[in-house]
């Protein structure tokens, strides 16, 4: 069937060097449909953009921001957009971050479906699309300014403080740290990547965006009759947004009610102990929710932090464990306070805060002294945070230890000698909450996904409700008898579904673990394109094609098989602590590996998808590479 909406057909090419702007097609129908949106059309797109020995920082390095055919439309929580690129570490897998707020659903609104930025700007530039109207503007007056600074002052240049998104860097992506994000609508990131990186080697400061259009759609009331459905759907499931407390943020009495088999304490202290809870210590203070485009849940937050050194600082952001107890802090004021600092910064948890929490380990243990810290006590504790702060100001001006941080966490372990204590997956940094404690978790992250931090297998497997729809009706337990059998296969499943539905626009907390979603998801699907006969094996069979896709644009950048064993140290030891103690990964990885490599049809040996599972995905005559 023809594609008659979800998509606007339209996507910018922008030039840098050039200065140029194109319209160009988004795809042809065959593309559309194989790729569906998001990190889909973002991959197939890189994988025809690149060549061998590529840099991902090089001028020519493409950054692609997607949407989905579902992205700014009726249905719960539609502000999904992807960012895709090349990576500096775990630099033989694509890189997939992903970002909510308004900005997907303000591009589509605009009449584009997506962005391809290469080049480089002579000076600092951000880019400006107004519906049709696009141009670049100087960014000259915001280069050094905080990401909240950057997009307050960007709106109000621009006249309209409402209406208009921006995603933009920070000082730390200005001056090339590791692990630099796109921050948009001032409480949303995507940095699993490190495209805010990229962007400060191309001098482009942010992207702002306002759309006045709809979302073409094909059977428009059947769409909304299925966004209907969606919604009492989330509302009636057992885990829904309902059961959040009034600051918007998920409450520990409702929403983990159910049995949770992997446990839910946080690691601390480098990962060297795994025995905190989530939040941290102090006081409890009123948050106001904040949400995305159409979204009921709002894991978000606005705040003003009410005592401590942070007192009276603004915050506006997420309130996971970014700043906090890896560094051995317990005050939730203060975790919140450097959180907001690295937000501030742009930078993703993965890589300088997780090499800060490497370096205060090794200090901690006599590996590192007070002369080789630049003289900073890096004890652990609340009273320490002004030596975290100064220690990210030194990274900041890669002044003395910090000029190896600014690398990340892999680079400064290799100097310092702590290969031991880097908790890095593929080259990338790990920041992780509940992996630890549940091995095939943890395992998925680690082979069964592009490389480093970001899940692509569908979390609810392990934590919560299970998957009904794929036959788990409860979550796996580490417990079971029949666990390490279950493991691979449960992976491989749940790694089809969260990939094709992360295509889709929508965001995974709407997705994961409801039963009859597949219904639901591909019926949207069909209304907004008009593609009547999508059928949910169809979703399934694009997930398992995207997932091949990433295969070899690995095997292409260079990726060999023994890289699945590049993994820290310490994930492959037994947990020292917490819910999950004495559990481990290591005695089961082989066994794994080699089951999820056969039920994907990749040999063990090269990595590379067998004739026969190309042909079920319909890519054997697929090219990666100009």
């Amino acid at each position: 069937m023809a594609t008659t909406g979800g998509f606007t057909g339209k996507t910018l090419f922008v030039d840098l060097t050039r200065r140029t702007i194109e319209s160009r097609s988004t795809g042809n129908e065959t593309d559309l449909r194989m790729w569906v949106g998001c990190s889909g059309l973002g991959l197939h797109m890189l994988s025809k953009m690149i060549h061998k020995g590529m840099d991902p920082l090089a001028p020519e390095s493409p950054m692609i921001i997607m949407t989905g055919p579902l992205t700014g439309t009726q249905v719960p929580q539609s502000s999904s957009w992807a960012v895709v690129n090349l990576r500096q570490q775990a630099a033989f897998h694509p890189g997939l971050s992903f970002g909510h707020g308004y900005f997907g659903a303000r591009l589509k609104h605009a009449g584009w479906d997506g962005i391809v930025v290469t080049g480089v700007s002579s000076t600092p530039v951000y880019l400006w699309i107004d519906d049709d109207k696009v141009e670049l503007k100087d960014a000259t007056p915001y280069w050094g300014q905080s990401t909240v600074n950057t997009n307050m002052k960007i709106r109000e240049d621009l006249g309209d403080m409402q209406g208009i998104s921006v995603a933009c860097i920070g000082p730390g992506s200005e001056k090339l740290l590791a692990g630099g994000c796109l921050r948009s609508d001032l409480a949303y990131s995507a940095g699993t990547a490190a495209p805010g990186t990229l962007c400060g080697t191309k001098k482009l400061k942010a992207i702002a965006v306002r759309g006045t259009k709809q979302v073409p759609l094909a059977h428009p009331e059947e769409f909304r009759k299925a966004a209907e459905d969606w919604r009492t759907m989330q509302w009636n499931h057992k885990v829904t947004p309902d059961q959040h407390n009034k600051t918007g943020m998920p409450d520990p009495q409702k929403r983990n009610r159910y049995q949770n088999p992997a446990g839910r304490s946080n690691p601390i202290k480098n990962m060297s102990d795994y025995g905190g809870s989530e939040g941290g210590s102090g006081e409890n203070w009123p948050l106001k929710p904040v949400g995305s485009y159409n979204c009921e849940m709002a894991c978000h937050y606005e705040t003003t932090i009410p005592s401590g050194p942070f007192a009276g600082l603004h915050v506006v952001g997420y309130s996971g464990n970014i700043m906090g107890s890896m560094h051995g802090l317990q005050d939730k004021t203060i975790s919140m306070g450097l959180t907001a600092y690295l937000d501030d910064l742009g930078l993703h948890e993965s890589e300088v805060p997780s090499a800060i929490a490497m370096v205060m380990e090794a200090y901690n243990n006599g590996r590192l002294t007070k002369e080789q810290c630049n003289g900073l006590d890096l004890t652990w504790g609340d009273d320490n945070y002004k030596n975290i702060l100064e220690l990210l100001d030194m990274t900041m001006e890669r002044q003395g230890i910090g000029a190896l941080i600014a690398q990340g966490i892999v680079a400064t372990a290799h100097v310092l000698g702590l290969d031991d204590m880097a908790v890095h997956i593929k080259g990338s940094g790990f920041h992780g909450q509940y992996q630890i404690n549940h091995p095939a978790m943890l395992f998925a992250t680690i082979v069964a996904s592009g490389g480093g931090p970001r899940w692509e297998v569908s979390n609810r497997l392990f934590l919560s409700e299970g998957e009904p729809d794929l036959g788990y009706e409860a979550p796996l337990d580490p417990r079971d008898p029949s666990y390490s059998e279950i493991a691979p296969k449960a992976i491989y499943d749940g790694q089809k579904k969260k990939t094709w539905e992360d295509n889709l626009g929508v965001c995974y907390f709407a997705m994961q673990g409801y039963a009859g979603i597949f219904d639901i998801e591909t019926r949207a699907l069909r209304a907004a394109t008009g593609w009547d006969d999508f059928m949910p094996d169809e979703g399934m069979l694009s997930g398992e094609r995207f997932v091949n896709l990433q295969r070899l644009v690995s095997l292409y950048l260079g990726y060999t098989p023994d890289r699945d064993y590049d993994v820290g140290k310490r994930l492959m030891e037994p947990v020292a602590s917490g819910p999950g103690k004495g559990r481990e990964l290591k005695p089961y990885f082989d066994q794994w590996r080699n089951q999820y490599y056969h039920l994907l049809g990749w040999s063990p040996e090269t990595g590379a998808p067998s004739r026969e599972a190309l042909r079920k995905v319909g890519l054997t005559q697929y090219t990666v590479g100009k």
